[in-house]
């Protein structure tokens, strides 16, 4: 399967896998050229972050919308998903605002990655930080309907209720 980009600006890191083993290619922030990021904080004001250097200090508790340079060119029938990164979660509290983002195949405009600084400190994005990870998935078309019936146990020794298992 072939997943081509075009980039938009010079200089961008073409989406990699790390390892031969990655499940998932890596995005980087493209903040070369960039003037200012479009960020929110925790009131939902909008909020403009200057890009000093070609890097911008995301204050804690506040969202921001990073610049890849790329535009996917996605298949018919797929979808990007970009993933959070773990190490950056884990140790900087910086995380995807949707957890998972979901992209079309019919969305040809840059691919716009939203964090959100969950820390109580302020996070420092440098141009060419890896900042999430993305997969090609293959999407499956279903039917949803309404059913009169109510889902039954369906021999699964549970009742399927909210913390039915314990965890």
């Amino acid at each position: 399967m072939l997943l081509e980009y075009y980039v938009l600006r010079n200089n961008v890191i073409p989406p990699v896998y790390a390892t031969t083993g990655s499940a998932c290619f890596d995005l980087h922030a493209h903040l070369a050229g960039v003037e200012i990021v479009k960020a929110y904080d925790t009131k939902n004001h909008s909020v403009v972050l200057e890009v000093k250097r070609n890097a911008v200090t995301i204050p804690p508790y506040h969202r921001a919308v990073i610049n890849s340079g790329i535009i996917f060119d996605i298949p018919r029938g797929f979808s990007v998903r970009l993933h959070n990164r773990s190490g950056l979660s884990l140790k900087n509290g910086v995380k995807l605002v949707n957890q998972e983002a979901v992209i079309d195949h019919d969305y040809i405009e840059e691919t716009m990655i939203l964090i959100e600084n969950t820390s109580e400190l302020p996070f420092y994005l440098k141009n060419e930080d890896r900042i999430c990870q993305g997969e090609l998935v293959r999407n499956e078309s279903i039917q949803v309907r309404e059913t009169k019936r109510r889902p039954e146990d369906r021999n699964s020794g549970r009742n399927g209720g909210m913390g039915s298992t314990g965890a």
